[in-house]
């Protein structure tokens, strides 16, 4: 599915717009252990994280997008990493649990979640 047809149908905010990508999977958590281990250039991150750390994600395992989430405030070093990596920053309004279940659901109906 297309990075910016799950951002219109889930109502995330874009904080930078990133080149238009495929997302084949996406990875939730907040160890940076585990970000590292699942980010490869197809997989959507969602973190409640915002730590300059992120910025590995963008730079070495080219991840397509970031999403933090409770209307976090990213920190200049992830948005400049985004900007320079041409990948998407993303924060949605929703916790961990609730952001997850949208874009699932969107993955499942195939970008038709009301």
């Amino acid at each position: 599915m297309n990075i910016q047809d799950i951002i219109k149908t889930s109502g995330i905010e874009i904080v930078v717009s990133g080149e238009k990508m495929d997302i084949e999977r996406v990875f939730a958590g907040d160890r940076i252990s585990d970000l590292i281990h699942s980010a490869d250039e197809r997989t959507l991150i969602i973190t409640h994280l915002n730590h300059i750390s992120l910025v590995q994600l963008f730079n070495i395992f080219e991840v397509p997008g970031i999403c933090l989430i409770t209307d976090t405030d990213p920190i200049c070093e992830l948005i400049e990493s985004a900007k320079e990596n041409k990948a998407f920053l993303l924060v949605s309004s929703l916790e961990m649990y609730e952001t997850c279940g949208v874009i699932y659901a969107i993955f499942q109906k195939g970008n038709t979640y009301q």
